[in-house]
């Protein structure tokens, strides 16, 4: 294999390309640097580009012979449509249309979506499938949504896959480290969504899942969520924190009108400054759904993908990493 990563800095992406690099794959990765700079480091190669400037993925010369594209940059994070549009869908066009010129042959490119592309389910009893019409909740799902149209919805000279991970944590992920934090002294704080449900996976089990599509024909083409089957709510995940803290847990659940409105301030803050803070009205949106719930049973049924981390097991993990 000659894989090229994009997001190789990040949580799922350096996860993914350590795991590459550990079996013996010629890895590249495209990084968000001085376009036309090499570096060698570590087992594989940085390729600085540009991800605005399709030409700058033509020129770095990483994708004219791999063999397979792991596109797992992203924002998560933006003030308008606009700004994700810019950080979701525009690379996933330039670097499409950067591979019909220089590497037509490509033997899979696998897209690294999300959940929220899809919506949320309407109960724990009925988990979101890929057979379902996708119906986003906010803007961040509907720009991973139209990144993925852009291979659904054209004539490809390869094949792709696309995969929309569950809630992802694990050793390196930066997102439940404040929920940690939060919850050292036993102080369960829920924003509203005590009694809300989601799916989860452990980064170990998402990344091997997401190599197992890669490399299987049944894959190619179709789309799939990998997630733990077993749903869990947030007082769950709060309690198992909490007793891997040996602490007594006293929970407070705010109200999702009081949180909106302190995420407005939030937005008044952004629009001030340009900088998106982690409390925000797109952030209500998401959390407003009480089921983000959804099954992988395409992808147990078509590659055999069976995760193997407990969520109890997976957070101790993260836990150990966070110290």
């Amino acid at each position: 294999m000659k894989p090229v990563i994009t997001g190789s800095n990040g949580f799922i992406g350096s996860m993914l390309r350590n795991k590459l690099v550990a079996e013996g794959a010629d890895v590249r990765c495209l990084v968000r640097s001085h376009p036309g700079s090499q570096t060698r480091s570590e087992g594989y190669t940085s390729f600085g580009i540009n991800y605005a400037d399709e030409d700058s993925l033509v020129s770095s010369g990483a994708l004219n012979d791999a063999t397979h594209v792991f596109h797992v940059a992203g924002v998560t994070k933006a003030l308008t449509l606009n700004g994700f549009r810019q950080g979701n869908v525009l690379p996933t066009r330039n670097l499409i249309n950067a591979l019909q010129r220089v590497n037509p042959g490509l033997q899979r490119f696998i897209l690294i979506s999300s959940q929220a592309a899809a919506g949320p389910a309407a109960s724990t009893q009925n988990p979101k499938t890929e057979a379902e019409s996708p119906v986003p909740a906010e803007d961040y799902g509907l720009s991973k949504l139209e990144a993925e149209q852009l291979l659904t919805q054209a004539s490809l000279p390869f094949p792709y896959t696309i995969i929309r991970p569950a809630a992802v944590y694990g050793p390196r992920d930066v997102d439940f480290l404040a929920l940690f934090k939060q919850l050292k002294n036993g102080l369960g704080i829920y924003p509203g969504n005590r009694k809300s449900y989601v799916s989860t996976i452990y980064v170990d089990d998402l990344v091997n899942g997401i190599l197992d599509a890669a490399q299987h024909s049944q894959a190619t083409d179709k789309t799939y969520f990998l997630t733990n089957e077993v749903a869990v709510s947030w007082e769950q995940i709060y309690k198992h924190i909490a007793d891997i803290w040996s602490s007594r847990l006293f929970e407070i659940n705010l109200p999702i009108g009081i949180i909106a409105a302190v995420a407005k301030l939030g937005d008044l803050y952004s629009k001030v400054t340009g900088k998106v803070t982690v409390l925000n009205s797109k952030k209500i949106d998401l959390a407003r759904p009480k089921y983000w719930v959804c099954s992988s049973e395409q992808a147990a049924h078509d590659f055999g993908f069976k995760p193997q981390m407990a969520l109890a097991a997976g957070l101790k993990e993260t836990f150990d990493w966070y110290k």
